[in-house]
């Protein structure tokens, strides 16, 4: 434990250190805000280098794009324009979908019924045999991890297998 003086020299010293941080600290302020005038001014100085850069850059980039679309514009257009895609809009993302770009029309409302009875026939981007050996796949997986039980799986399963025979038989 440390004894005081009469004459309060323990606090003195406190009064003098915290005086000398405070000018230390005051310095600092004003060499951080010279550091900040520096770099601003050197902004200022080259903002119309700095403009010519970026409307370069812009441009350049927006050069390549329409060479690149040019390029290959007639597969893209042949690909909006083909039998797969007619009547459907087509939506183009850059950037991991960032940035998208739709062409076509609006897409159409689902909400009425629709009638697979019909004559139109809806092109279909999986192979039923392969979307029904993924549904099984699929069902083994669940009555493995315990999340169905064996009866659920063997009605599923026989739903699955009745529905291959009525497509193959022409009834669906």
């Amino acid at each position: 434990m440390k004894m005081k003086n009469k004459n309060g020299q323990d606090n003195l010293l406190k009064g003098v250190s915290v005086a000398y941080l405070i000018i230390f600290l005051n310095i600092l302020l004003v060499m951080a805000i010279g550091l900040l005038v520096l770099f601003l001014s050197g902004i200022v100085n080259y903002m119309m280098w700095i403009l010519l850069g970026g409307l370069g850059l812009f441009l350049s980039i927006g050069f390549w794009l329409y060479r690149k679309f040019r390029r290959e514009g007639s597969a893209l257009g042949d690909m909006v324009h083909s039998g797969a895609f007619s009547g459907q809009p087509v939506e183009i993302s850059f950037l991991g979908g960032l940035a998208s770009l739709k062409i076509g029309r609006k897409e159409p409302d689902f909400n009425h019924q629709i009638d697979y009875q019909s004559s139109i026939s809806v092109p279909q981007l999986e192979d039923p045999e392969t979307r029904r050996l993924r549904e099984l796949k699929e069902l083994a997986d669940l009555l493995k991890k315990n999340l169905i039980s064996r009866e659920e799986y063997d009605r599923l399963k026989a739903r699955l297998f009745e529905s291959e025979t009525n497509q193959k038989s022409g009834i669906l």
